[in-house]
């Protein structure tokens, strides 16, 4: 938002939903660099929840960053259907996973 009112220059994104999403809503702005080939964004889960496919998250409690809310998770609610009833706060702090096994946390490749 703030590149967009002309507040600052240059934006540094973390994936390139944000990119596609600027291009389908029109918004004025040229991707400079793509240094991924493929965005390494992960859901770690614990051995116990036995997750083998994405559909198994479903019923995890998922721990997501308010960037990843709109971006990769739009994606996961369009394609396979999840919601945001199970969804708490990421905050880069892994406690909250750890103390629960029926859950999955974002991560980075």
């Amino acid at each position: 938002m703030l590149l967009i009112a002309g507040k600052i220059d240059f934006f540094m994104a973390a994936n390139t939903l944000m990119s596609f999403d600027a291009v389908a809503n029109n918004v004025p702005v040229i991707s400079i660099a793509a240094v991924f080939q493929k965005d390494p964004q992960v859901m770690l889960t614990q051995p116990d929840a036995k997750v083998a496919k994405l559909e198994d998250l479903k019923p995890l409690t998922l721990f997501v960053s308010k960037e990843g809310m709109t971006s990769y998770f739009q994606w996961l609610k369009s394609e396979y259907g999840f919601s945001e009833k199970n969804v708490r706060p990421y905050n880069f702090n892994p406690q909250p996973f750890i103390a629960n096994p029926k859950s999955a946390m974002q991560g980075y490749v």
